[in-house]
């Protein structure tokens, strides 16, 4: 009778565990993809992962019961973490802006923060009329290449690189007029190479999320926006990078 007692209390005590388990990390099967993109998210030189969107990501995991390592990240140029974003379930590509192309391909996060779109131009150029340009750098599949392509009235040549590491060279070395880009970003690694002879003119408003893919489920995505919707850490970043 014991022995029996005891193996129903061992079976019932491994199935509380198991559902607990199962519950308690919604982001356990869920693969993140990113690019090295500072100061969003990006890869130290020590292996550590940084940035406002990797800690904001990693506060909500805290909070939604997951443990680090439970957090699946995977580094990648934008144009493939876009496209696996896409193209495979259970994926959640960040920092990704909002736009109206954008919207029905994804579930998404709220807004994280708040930048904006911007033209950067060198010094000697005077101007922010598109027409006086010859040549325009931006990122395909980047939302600055779809602003350049369907807002933005211009006879400017479009250059397209793969990251944002050789957009910035282009512009650094002069081999294009201007670079449409987001204005944190640009500005930032800019100013980590050194280069500050330039002007930048705001084209638009853009807000950062996370972009799930459709097959996750839309509790887990509730979940998570309500810990990013009162969590403090996004605000004290927000600050921090104005």
């Amino acid at each position: 009778m014991k022995t029996i007692l005891e193996a129903s209390i061992y079976i019932l005590t491994t199935i509380i565990s198991l559902s607990v388990s199962g519950y308690a990390c919604p982001l356990k099967n869920i693969s993140f993809v990113t690019e090295n993109l500072a100061p969003f998210n990006y890869i130290e030189k020590d292996g550590v992962f940084k940035g406002i969107a990797i800690d904001i990501l990693y506060h909500t995991a805290k909070k939604l019961k997951c443990k680090r390592n439970q957090v699946e990240i995977n580094f990648m140029p934008w144009a493939r973490a876009y496209k696996e974003s896409i193209s495979n379930k259970r994926t959640v590509i960040f920092t990704l802006a909002k736009s109206e192309e954008r919207e029905k391909l994804f579930k998404w996060s709220s807004a994280f923060i708040e930048t904006g779109m911007a033209l950067f131009l060198h010094n000697q150029l005077k101007t922010d009329d598109f027409n006086s340009l010859k040549s325009i750098g931006t990122i395909i599949n980047d939302y600055a290449a779809s602003l350049l392509n369907e807002n933005l009235k211009h006879k400017a040549k479009i250059i397209y690189s793969n990251n944002i590491d050789s957009l910035a060279l282009m512009f650094i070395k002069k081999r294009v007029d201007g670079a449409l880009y987001e204005l944190i970003t640009f500005k930032w690694i800019l100013h980590k190479n050194g280069f500050k002879e330039y002007h930048a003119h705001k084209i638009n408003m853009v807000s950062g999320h996370f972009g799930f893919s459709k097959d996750i489920e839309s509790n887990v995505i509730e979940e998570f926006n309500y810990i990013i919707d009162n969590s403090n850490i996004i605000n004290n970043y927000i600050r921090d990078l104005n």
